[in-house]
């Protein structure tokens, strides 16, 4: 009998010890993550108005159907953008003199809603449906005069290479 209540005591305290001994916790923590929008710009093709002499033209030459700035731009489809630039105002063979440059007062254009506008003032809140936009500086459009085109007047300028830089900026809005 005494072996008995000797293995009941045991078995007791063999099995009762790690219900007693147990404790328990519970805690929680948080999962975040933040999407952002994409955006990504590419230079398609660069303004070059080629070989002239001063007194071609007049000494004024256009952009034109074929000789024009253009970037595309894709970024989530539905996102609004603003498209800004900035714009040299001559053209520089490493110094003086320099090329004056003009940009027309609707010589910029963004194809994701059909918008021309004036590449010094920018467009703010263009819906860009579809998420992608072309952008073109100085593509003619239908309508006359110069107002779409960059124009370099070249009547004070010697023999020489000359460059300038036009950047596109493009910011998303939240």
């Amino acid at each position: 009998m005494r072996k008995i209540i000797t293995l009941a005591f045991a078995a007791l305290a063999l099995f009762a010890m790690p219900v007693w001994a147990q404790t328990s916790s519970t805690t929680s923590n948080t999962v975040a993550l933040v999407v952002v929008p994409g955006l990504s710009c590419t230079v398609d093709r660069g303004i070059d108005y080629g070989t002239h002499r001063r007194t071609d033209n007049g000494g004024i030459v256009f952009t034109d159907a074929t000789n024009y700035a253009q970037w595309t731009c894709v970024t989530d489809p539905g996102n609004s953008a603003n498209f800004t630039f900035t714009l040299p105002t001559v053209l520089r063979n490493g110094g003086n003199p320099t090329i004056p440059l003009t940009f027309g007062s609707s010589s910029a254009f963004v194809s994701a809603n059909g918008m021309r506008f004036d590449p010094h003032s920018g467009l703010a809140a263009d819906f860009v449906s579809n998420g992608t936009a072309v952008i073109t500086l100085g593509q003619p459009s239908q309508a006359p005069g110069n107002s779409d085109l960059v124009q370099a007047d070249l009547r004070q300028g010697v023999t020489g290479t000359y460059t300038a830089t036009v950047v596109l900026n493009v910011t998303l809005n939240p």
